[in-house]
């Protein structure tokens, strides 16, 4: 698969919050405003980059080699955490504003479904290590780029009138709802004319 069709993928055809329901604990929880989505996507993209190229080296180089493929799923929970926590310190030291503003939401990125999924998908997949680091990428970028659509879409229903039933997370399925079908447009024939 090629470089672009892998971005083209992960971003807007195959989005891991809208296509397979990964990641919507933060995503709802961070989508409150734009500043707190844009620093949130942007960890996790660094996360998700990160963890699918370390999953593809152990299983490249350390779960096929030795014959233990199926310690996979504890392998890449646990270096998956690891690398969290890491990220997590280095926010903290780095950007102490940025890690106010998501760090309750930190922890939660690496224990999430989303980051895990994009290590099994890069690992089904069998891509290489460039393959598996774009991948991650824009399975990132797409987190985050939903993340933003909705932080202003419900930024902007703050002061519209939204019938009480739906204030708050309800009104957040539904927009969430509404951008997923938005992103029906982008499907596999897309991918084929863009590519070809």
């Amino acid at each position: 698969m090629s470089y672009v069709a892998i971005i083209v993928t992960f971003v807007l055809i195959n989005n891991f919050v809208l296509t397979y329901f990964l990641g919507l604990c933060p995503m709802l929880g961070a989508s409150r405003g734009p500043g707190s989505s844009l620093g949130m996507g942007l960890a996790a993209t660094f996360i998700m980059s990160l963890s699918a190229l370390v999953t593809w080296a152990l299983r490249t180089w350390l779960l096929a080699p030795l014959g233990i493929g199926f310690l996979q799923t504890f392998v890449f929970v646990i270096v998956i955490a690891a690398l969290g926590y890491y990220v997590e310190l280095l926010i903290e030291s780095v950007a102490p504003s940025l890690h106010r503003l998501v760090g309750a939401y930190l922890p939660l990125i690496t224990t999430n479904c989303i980051v895990v999924g994009i290590a099994f998908v890069a690992s089904r997949s069998e891509f290489n290590a460039a393959e598996s680091l774009i991948a991650g990428a824009s399975a990132g970028f797409g987190f985050l780029l939903v993340l933003v659509i909705v932080s202003s879409i419900r930024e902007r229903l703050e002061t519209e009138w939204v019938p009480a039933s739906f204030r708050g997370i309800p009104i957040a399925f539904v927009t969430t709802g509404l951008v997923a079908l938005a992103f029906l447009a982008f499907d596999q024939a897309f991918l084929q004319n863009l590519v070809n």
